[in-house]
């Protein structure tokens, strides 16, 4: 039975992992209802905004004050730039999340052929516990493909949920940014990560 302990353990290994990155997603979500979030935003008093502003974009959060009530295009443009590296970290942590499952289904089909062919180098008679080994391992790789699937689905999700509280920020501090489910956020944040290694550099 060493190929079908060989499928089970690494079928074991697989799904813990795409059950762990379904749960670390959760703390890519807002912390507050989208909803109120968005109510602040919009009509919530400065101290409301300002705490909504902090818990949201915690790290953007003083750039993005620095343009209230500023008459600076530059200090608006660098507001919109900090909410929108943000916005380009959170999609770079939900895309990497999503890459998980697939890599957990190559695992688990990998387990089902090497323990199938274990379990048939050592007796041709053991054909049962070789089909066992192959069957379980498909089965952990289709649970696999389900978490994927449920990750996947949440972070688009997520995408749109940030969209939502970024867009209702950035109407109340007038700046214009770009969502996080854009098709061509990946490459904005390349660039950026490209002319951050050249400062380090210089």
């Amino acid at each position: 039975m060493l190929g079908v302990a060989i499928a089970a353990v690494a079928g074991g290994v697989a799904v813990v992992v795409c059950a762990r990155t379904r749960y670390r997603q959760r703390r890519l979500a807002p912390k507050k209802d989208v909803d109120a979030l968005e109510r602040v935003f919009r009509s919530g008093d400065d101290a409301q905004m300002r705490a909504a502003l902090f818990e949201a974009f915690p790290e953007a959060a003083d750039v993005m004050l620095h343009a209230v009530g500023a008459d600076s295009d530059s200090a608006r443009r660098a507001a919109a730039a900090a909410l929108d590296e943000s916005l380009g970290d959170l999609d770079r942590d939900l895309s990497a999340h999503e890459g998980v499952s697939a890599a957990a289904i190559r695992v688990a089909l990998l387990s089902a052929g090497f323990g199938a062919i274990v379990e048939l180098s050592r007796d041709l008679s053991r054909l049962p516990e070789a089909l066992y080994a192959g069957m379980l391992g498909v089965g952990v790789a289709a649970v696999c493909f389900e978490l994927g699937r449920n990750t996947s689905r949440r972070a688009t999700e997520l995408r749109a949920a940030w969209d939502r509280v970024a867009g209702s920020a950035a109407d109340r501090l007038g700046l214009a940014v770009q969502p996080a489910s854009s098709p061509s956020r990946g490459l904005r944040t390349i660039d950026r990560d490209q002319r951050r290694r050249g400062r380090r550099g210089s």
